[in-house]
């Protein structure tokens, strides 16, 4: 990424508008934005909800969703900071919110209300105040948020399988019980047995691609005993690891 891509993925400005102002955003966002209302007051139609907006209130909108707004007043003031990326170890998506901040926050963020030129430090300081927010922020309850959250939990299962569920749930910003829900509903597994079947592929790469031992690959593939280890490749492949070490020996 070139420097002028990377700056034009942001936006920073204060917005005014003299008279009441209606906004359609209808289309979706094509970027993140973190709002902060300096003067005025308005109505957002997100969802089928309607959310009051007052001064000195601070929404976060998520990149893509969809509303309506209308602002009130005579002289409606709020700065606007947009951003397209929004590096979160939080799996789901933010929703569209009014945010509870509080005051090591606004401290934080205050010097960004005062200088909204895009470079080395405002940006170090949207990033900075993103991630005071990222604990705060509620998440997206969508069937679209458990796909997600399946999706990421697998990618971090295939990088590192030997976390536990608990691990897993907790970097997916999710309680652990919400975890094996979210599996059910999209894979009708659980997370254990979808790990196992992450695992015995693995061992299928050890059986295959090189002479080691079961126990040997036992040991990389972090199960307890050569035992555990036939009884659970079985399940998953319906053949022993002997059994898929000899097919492949044939082909070759």
């Amino acid at each position: 990424m070139n420097d002028n891509i990377f700056l034009n993925s942001f936006q920073f400005e204060e917005l005014h508008f003299r008279n009441s102002h209606h906004n359609d955003k209808s289309h979706g966002l094509q970027y993140h934005y973190l709002v902060f209302v300096k003067q005025g007051s308005g109505v957002l139609y997100y969802k089928k909800q309607k959310i009051n907006i007052h001064y000195n209130d601070m929404l976060y909108f998520p990149k893509g969703c969809k509303y309506h707004s209308e602002w009130y007043g005579e002289n409606i003031i709020f700065d606007t900071f947009a951003f397209k990326y929004f590096p979160t170890n939080v799996i789901g998506n933010f929703d569209l919110q009014k945010i509870q901040y509080t005051e090591d926050i606004f401290n934080t963020f205050r010097p960004l209300t005062k200088n909204q030129e895009i470079n080395c430090t405002t940006i170090g300081q949207l990033y900075t105040v993103l991630g005071m927010l990222e604990p705060v922020l509620k998440i997206s309850n969508t069937a679209s948020n458990a796909e997600y959250t399946v999706e990421k939990a697998i990618q971090m299962m295939t990088k590192d399988f030997r976390k536990s569920m608990k691990e897993y749930a907790l970097l997916c910003g999710v309680s652990e019980s919400q975890f094996y829900l979210y599996f059910q509903s999209v894979l009708k597994k659980t997370p254990n047995r979808v790990r196992q079947e992450i695992v015995c592929q693995r061992a299928i790469s050890y059986l295959t691609l090189t002479d080691l031992t079961i126990e040997e690959i036992c040991d990389k593939t972090g199960f307890s005993s050569a035992s555990y280890f036939r009884k659970v490749f079985f399940s998953v492949t319906g053949k022993t690891p002997s059994q898929v070490r000899k097919e492949h020996a044939g082909t070759m």
